[in-house]
Parts: C-alpha cells; sequence; structure tokens
C-alpha cells in the first residue's frame, strides 16, 4: 500500500486490504467520501476511471446525509466522458453496508446527465444495482476488475437516497 492513502478512509472502506486484483496493477485513491479507481489499461484498451460516492449504513441502519441533488448531478456530469489518459469516466454510488454478518456494497450507476431532475434518485439507474460482498467470493474485487456478472440484484431498495 502507498504511503499517500488516505489511511483512514482506506481502512474504513476495506478493512485495510486490497485484492490481489489490484497489486500492481491500478491506481487507487479514497478521499474524504469519494472513491476513485482507475486502471492503466494498455494500448489496445485505454481502461477505465470510475468515481464512486460512498455512503455506509451501521447496524442500526442510516443516519447520515442521504446522496444529495447537487452530488447526483456532479457525479452523473461525468459519465462517459474521456479522461486526458483516454479511459472512460464512469459513476457510481455504492451503499456500504460494513457491520452485517456478511458486509457488501450495492453499486449503483449514474446515468449520464440529461434534462433537469428533481430528485437525486432520478440520476440512478436503479435498474442495474449489483449487490456485491466484500469479503466473500471477493465480488466486490472482482466487480471493480472488470466482472460486471458478480454479484446479484440486490433485494430491498437503498436507504440513502
Amino acid at each position: 500500500m502507498e504511503e499517500n492513502f488516505n489511511k483512514k478512509q482506506y481502512e474504513l472502506f476495506f478493512g485495510g486490504s486490497v485484492s490481489n486484483y489490484f497489486n500492481g496493477h491500478t491506481d487507487l485513491y479514497l478521499g474524504d467520501k469519494d472513491f476513485v479507481f482507475a486502471d492503466k489499461g494498455s494500448d489496445l484498451d485505454p481502461g477505465i476511471h470510475i468515481t464512486a460516492e460512498i455512503k455506509k449504513v451501521g447496524v442500526t441502519g442510516f443516519k447520515g446525509k442521504k446522496l444529495t441533488l447537487n452530488q447526483a448531478r456532479e457525479y452523473s456530469a461525468t459519465v462517459g466522458i474521456i479522461d486526458n489518459l483516454g479511459r472512460t469516466m464512469l459513476s457510481y454510488f455504492f451503499e456500504y453496508h460494513s457491520e452485517v454478518k456478511n458486509p457488501y456494497v450495492i453499486v449503483t450507476p449514474f446515468k449520464s446527465s440529461q434534462g433537469n431532475k428533481r430528485n437525486a434518485s432520478d440520476y440512478l439507474n436503479l435498474n442495474l444495482s449489483r449487490m456485491l460482498y466484500v469479503d466473500k467470493d471477493d465480488q466486490f474485487c472482482r466487480w471493480l476488475s472488470g466482472d460486471r456478472y458478480a454479484g446479484v440484484k440486490p433485494k430491498n431498495p437503498l436507504q440513502t437516497i
């Protein structure tokens, strides 16, 4: 792990461990509340650049600040843009259920910003949500590394929108 990581956020979200899928292959940064993942790609495939908003849900449910309309607009505005290294930018909403027996993340993509929407949930493609276990079968890390078949469709609605 590089020293420039925000160690507190890293441990909060990943429990201090990174999958072997990432070792030496990616640049990974966790900011104050956002997740940024960018793979290095190759000459044939420039790769992807993922940003995500993380909302953490505890044992008793969610009591923090929900996804705001402005946050949803900001993340949605970058969907599909090609960055300066030729990577396609994608934005996701991560609802992290950390204090359950098998911690999991519900990953929901933001839609490309089109028109003027009135609710934060209007910017999310809820039909494409995936529930991914963090520790079990390394589902979350497999999903990040490109396995879009990992996980299942969530049974319950998001608590943080």
